[in-house]
């Protein structure tokens, strides 16, 4: 059984130099330029997709994942060409680099996000697995504390990273049990260094049940383990206390036109104030 996962438009060019031309594109009817079709049916590939330059070829390419299923999670990589087939299907047509999950229910790529941490000129693969287990996957403490892995970007990317026999560049650890940390992850440059940060979401599952954000600085020299645990390595914004507010919706753009990214949190299920 086929599972379509997503459709790619691509862009329309201007008329005359004028603006864009109008146009409607029905995708039941098979008008889109390009359909990527998951190896497996309910494997939720396509919920999360993100895309970057991963090997330098000036080029963007495609990063999206697949957060669950009976075996481990796998996250591809689509490098971008200039003539792209009509339908690529993963049941037949090996990504150009696949990643596969480290710890079985890890839930390896529910989120993905791309953007140059290290600042050297390549865009990095970034991977959120929200119930990973810390630090030597030790479920009975740190059960859902959620992991966060980069893979720096690279002109000789492997055709395939194992989290089970590899390392990633960087791996990054929550706080502590329950925590989901890496639920939605965003690249910006929040602090006008030139590099791009980390910004990661995490959701407290026990009283007083908050929301947090997570700013971890990209840089030239990131340590190859971060564990949030350990004070001093991420900046925190807290939500609300308050178990109907999910604020790991993230966005960020200059709002105020004042030269620093700006960050908004979305709360998709807020409690109104009485």
């Amino acid at each position: 059984m086929l599972s379509i996962s997503f459709f790619l438009l691509l862009g329309i060019p201007f008329l005359n130099g004028f603006g864009p031309v109008p146009f409607t594109v029905d995708i039941s009817l098979g008008q889109e330029d390009t359909s990527w079709i998951s190896a497996a049916a309910h494997n939720n590939m396509g919920s999360y997709l993100a895309s970057g330059d991963f090997n330098g070829d000036g080029v963007q390419d495609l990063l999206t994942g697949t957060s669950e299923g009976p075996q481990y999670t796998e996250v591809y990589v689509y490098c971008g060409r200039r003539t792209i087939p009509h339908f690529i299907d993963f049941q037949s047509v090996q990504p150009d680099v696949m990643l596969i999950e480290g710890d079985l229910g890890d839930s390896m790529g529910y989120s993905v996000a791309a953007g140059d941490v290290n600042g050297d000129g390549f865009d990095d693969i970034i991977i959120g697995a929200p119930f990973g287990c810390g630090p030597n996957n030790d479920c009975s403490t740190m059960l859902e504390a959620g992991e966060v892995y980069i893979i720096y970007g690279s002109p000789s990317l492997p055709k395939q990273i194992d989290l089970r026999t590899q390392n990633p560049d960087v791996i990054i650890y929550g706080p502590g049990p329950l925590r989901d940390m890496g639920l939605d992850i965003k690249t910006a440059d929040t602090n006008n260094d030139g590099i791009e940060d980390l910004l990661i979401s995490s959701w407290e599952k026990f009283a007083p049940f908050r929301s947090l954000l997570y700013i971890v600085y990209g840089s030239k020299s990131l340590p190859p383990v971060t564990d949030l645990a350990i004070p001093g390595t991420a900046s925190v914004i807290y939500g609300p206390a308050d178990v109907a507010t999910n604020l790991f919706v993230i966005g960020t753009g200059d709002f105020n036109g004042d030269g620093f990214t700006d960050i908004f949190l979305g709360s998709p299920s807020p409690t109104l104030p009485s």
